[in-house]
């Protein structure tokens, strides 16, 4: 009993004279070898518990995944995708549409002398067209000739004045070439309203009369131009479309000098079409509205 006292109080006082090493170290490293199994089984069976409650906590994570979420993902999926707009639809918004052309028309203007139609519309809200285009027939084809198409426009297109001793038949028209310039917005942002103020022509007061009734050199085809826009224009040129009621007879090319604006000029045009009626006109500005250099200051 006195021995293990007296042990113990060894022990306490026990102190490494090399490396300072303490009784209380000595204790703890005792301690630790006595129990070393029992730690190792303690840190195994925690390590195993954790592992099986991580894997449980997985499988269950990805079983209601795939009962429940994997359905949600979808619907969201669904749902994302249905918020976007269509970008191939949104792309076709900042592309022209093609230049629609009708069928081409012959008409004859003077003895062996035949001027070739076509009717075109520009679909486009903020698109300027340049077409480059001529029209062949069974035996030749005309020359070449371009056209400038204001947005939404729609008028004829005409090549004037091709000879030929018959009528020419099976004609075909051909676009060459069409060339797209885009209206900037922070230049022009109402496209409709911009050419509205400035194509204000009116026609008024259309007089048709037969060349033999007058004992004239060809028929003669009068009337009246008004530009009721602020715009003063160069030289303006225009297509007068010649129809009798509804049907077109004809086309014509008038160009005006130096339109003011706010003012009315008399046109007279003589024809040399055969068996010509003209009733009604209806005029197509061939003015490009975007260039500047068509105003006068």
């Amino acid at each position: 009993m006195f021995g293990k006292k007296k042990e113990s109080d060894a022990l306490d006082r026990y102190e490494d004279p090399l490396s300072g090493f303490s009784s209380t170290d000595l204790k703890r490293g005792i301690w630790y070898v006595e129990h070393r199994d029992l730690l190792k089984r303690i840190f195994m069976t925690c390590f195993i518990f954790f592992d099986i409650g991580f894997l449980g906590y997985g499988l269950w994570g990805w079983g209601s995944y795939m009962i429940v979420g994997y359905t949600q993902d979808k619907q969201n999926e669904a749902q994302s995708v249905a918020g976007f707009q269509n970008y191939a639809v949104q792309q076709a918004r900042y592309e022209a549409s093609d230049v629609q052309f009708g069928v081409p028309e012959v008409f004859q203007s003077a003895d062996d002398v035949y001027d070739f139609v076509i009717d075109v519309d520009n679909p486009n809200e903020r698109w300027v067209a340049r077409v480059r285009y001529q029209f062949t027939y069974s035996g030749g084809m005309t020359e070449e000739r371009e056209a400038i198409l204001m947005p939404g426009v729609h008028q004829p297109m005409v090549v004037f004045g091709v000879g030929a001793v018959t009528r020419p038949s099976s004609v075909r028209f051909q676009p060459l070439s069409v060339e797209w310039r885009s209206i900037d917005p922070h230049a022009v942002f109402d496209i409709k309203g911009y050419l509205e103020k400035r194509n204000q022509f009116e026609v008024s007061d259309v007089s048709f009369t037969r060349a033999a009734d007058a004992d004239i050199g060809g028929d003669r085809l009068t009337f009246t131009l008004s530009n009721n826009s602020v715009f003063r224009y160069w030289t303006p040129q225009f297509f007068v479309e010649l129809k009798d009621g509804q049907k077109r007879q004809g086309i014509a090319l008038v160009t005006i000098d130096q339109l003011l604006e706010q003012s009315v000029r008399p046109v007279d045009i003589r024809l040399f079409g055969s068996n010509l009626f003209v009733t009604d006109v209806t005029l197509y500005p061939t003015i490009n509205f975007f260039d500047q250099g068509a105003f006068m200051e």
